[in-house]
């Protein structure tokens, strides 16, 4: 499916904003990790980046919240705001994710990006506090089509 969408991307860029819909009630999480997938191959298409790249990109996207199965529904579904100790808990998913992902053995740059879809370049994000070049580039694409969608 994504080495599908980059052929796409790559030869008819407006066509797979199609593909790009609000989900309502359970499919929000489904949509929102489609997006980040789509969002994130077109990043890496804009910025040139190589065949291989955009379709890692893509794959990574779609496995950038894998921690959020350790996650309580009650947290992920609330529509208020999340007390801290909520917060906190949540902001463990990157971690959490990547012993899945180190678990089921998904390559290193899918790992990468689950570990660190949440870093920012000032090094204000988590869980590392890393900072610019320290975010190899589909975790610092991934980080804004997370934010974007």
């Amino acid at each position: 499916m994504v080495g599908s969408v980059a052929e796409t991307l790559l030869s008819e860029n407006d066509t797979i904003m199609h593909l790009m819909q609000p989900g309502q009630g359970s499919e929000d999480i489904y949509f929102h990790t489609l997006n980040v997938s789509v969002l994130s191959m077109m990043i890496a298409t804009n910025l040139q980046c190589g065949d291989e790249v955009i379709k890692q990109c893509g794959m990574a996207g779609l496995f950038h919240d894998l921690g959020k199965l350790e996650i309580p529904a009650a947290i992920l579904r609330k529509t208020d705001k999340l007390t801290k100790a909520e917060q906190s808990f949540l902001n463990l998913h990157p971690e959490y994710g990547r012993k899945i992902a180190l678990k089921v053995g998904l390559p290193d740059v899918i790992i990468d990006v689950i570990s660190n879809h949440h870093e920012l370049l000032d090094g204000s994000g988590y869980p590392n506090g890393l900072k610019g070049t320290e975010i190899e580039i589909a975790g610092r694409i991934s980080a804004i089509a997370d934010v974007f969608d």
